[in-house]
């Protein structure tokens, strides 16, 4: 587990994540009067079956855990006898405090017997349990579990976690066909995709999300969605250079995501003169070198000098592998962004979830 040891000679302000399976990642800044307590939570997505496995396993330790709450990163039951209804009762049965976001196993864009349709049921089945004001985005009125932001704690907020949706299909349920990335479907309100293409309503929406907590004060910034960008794992840039793009240029402090099922901890990343955006051939991110403004090596990154991504895609779902030239070697050129890696052809590997612990004083 990670902690402020590293940096004693000061007792910096941390925000510090542990892993039930790795160290992950400790933002350090500067101390200073604290006037809100810490926290913690959990995140992880692709979960499956809670019932047996890996993922009741999680879910066991999850409960004895301390979080506070939990944030789903998408990609519950991959299977279509359990419905959101039915998956969200034996999870709070257990924990109750979870809040989610989408991933394309809940929606219906896989249509197979790993997917679920309605994710309606997950909605209300995980409704909002926070006393935190919940602010929705463009879609005001249904926007829980799709795009959607809070501030924790509710008194004097740390953290403001800001949930979106890119290129999910089907997430407002108004597609009645087979509406996906494979068949080539259009991502737009017909499919019930948004893209968070540059300047369209839902890349405005989160880049003024993340700009009013830095006006309002609040420490951290975290960003959360189902789908990926960077990955040493299998996935391409599913969610759009521009989307990802934004992120890095408001160095908001953690991307969470899933749908790679991997553990994957990213190098802190920035713009400047060498790296003004991220590009892509065949969808795959290219290496650049000058991206990276802190190895991670320390075991911790300075807070406000760029942002690092979380891939936590190991609730219980299978394992996929990682930085396997065999298999994807685009994702392979991709590693160097990373500084930690789990996958299933990784030694020791296991399941489990994130545990953010987050303070101004630690």
């Amino acid at each position: 587990m990670k902690s402020s040891s590293h940096h004693a000679r000061s007792r910096p302000a941390v925000l510090v994540v542990t892993s039930i399976l790795l160290i992950a990642v400790a933002f350090v800044a500067f101390p200073k009067a604290s006037t809100s307590t810490g926290f913690s939570f959990g995140s992880a997505g692709d979960a499956s079956t809670l019932s047996s496995g890996e993922g009741m396993s999680s879910l066991d330790r999850l409960a004895t855990s301390g979080a506070d709450f939990f944030l789903g990163v998408g990609d519950y039951s991959y299977s279509s006898s359990v419905t959101g209804d039915t998956w969200c009762s034996q999870f709070k049965a257990k924990f109750n405090n979870v809040e989610i976001g989408p991933g394309n196993h809940d929606t219906g864009e896989e249509s197979g017997q790993s997917g679920t349709r309605s994710y309606e049921r997950y909605v209300s089945g995980c409704s909002y349990t926070l006393a935190s004001q919940m602010t929705c985005g463009v879609v005001a009125g249904q926007c829980y579990g799709k795009e959607y932001y809070f501030d924790y704690p509710s008194t004097n907020p740390l953290a403001r976690f800001i949930i979106v949706s890119p290129r999910v299909f089907n997430v407002t349920g108004v597609c009645t066909t087979t509406c996906n990335a494979v068949v080539k479907s259009p991502c737009n309100d017909t499919t019930g995709c948004w893209p968070y293409n540059k300047n369209d309503a839902h890349y405005n929406w989160t880049a003024r999300a993340i700009d009013s907590a830095r006006t309002a004060g609040i420490k951290w910034v975290m960003v959360g969605m189902h789908k990926v960008c960077i990955s040493a794992g299998a996935e391409s840039c599913n969610i759009g250079t521009n989307l990802f793009n934004m992120l890095v240029a408001k160095k908001v402090d953690l991307v969470l995501q899933g749908h790679d099922h991997t553990y994957e901890r990213s190098k802190q990343l920035a713009f400047n003169s060498s790296c003004i955006g991220f590009t892509t051939n065949s969808s795959y991110v290219l290496y650049n070198s000058s991206c990276v403004v802190d190895d991670g090596s320390r075991g911790f990154y300075t807070a406000g000098a760029g942002t690092v991504v979380i891939i936590e895609g190991t609730f219980g779902a299978g394992l996929g592998t990682v930085n396997d030239t065999s298999k994807h070697p685009q994702n392979v050129a991709e590693a160097p962004y990373f500084v930690k890696l789990m996958g299933s052809n990784t030694p020791g590997n296991g399941h489990g979830f994130l545990k953010y612990a987050v303070s101004t004083d630690r």
